[in-house]
């Protein structure tokens, strides 16, 4: 709606609707991370250490700090319609590449921590973006 114009409760509420399920997609990509690592952990035991499970953990926080950062700096320059479609492919790309790392042997160059450390550093900078 324009500035001053009386908006409806059934417009409201469904930006309000909106808005909430936006912050609860979000919400969930950060946090089930922890859920995920202790599935991998009853998978293969002492397959993870407490390094990996922390670089995995703050891989999220540290893309979202950067998505903060370099689409604050672009929304600016380019405008917040592209930004914010580019972090919605940022969310969505690092949401399922997430899903698609696989165990590697130990020694391999791109490991499950690796990979999945990238992907969800990928999903950070998304969801720091918007």
């Amino acid at each position: 709606a324009m500035k001053g114009t009386p908006q409806s409760w059934s417009a409201y509420t469904y930006q309000v609707v909106i808005v909430g399920a936006g912050f609860l997609a979000d919400a969930y990509d950060l946090f089930v991370v922890d859920l995920v690592m202790s599935i991998l952990h009853r998978l293969h035991p002492g397959g993870l250490a407490s390094a990996d499970k922390s670089l995995i953990a703050s891989a999220t926080l540290v893309g979202a700090v950067a998505g903060q950062v370099v689409f604050g700096v672009l929304g600016d320059w380019i405008g917040r319609r592209w930004t914010f479609l580019v972090t919605c492919v940022l969310i969505v790309l690092g949401a399922f590449l997430s899903g698609c790392v696989v165990w590697t042997e130990p020694g391999s160059p791109l490991t499950l921590v690796t990979q999945l450390a990238l992907c969800r550093f990928l999903l950070g900078v998304g969801v720091g973006g918007e």
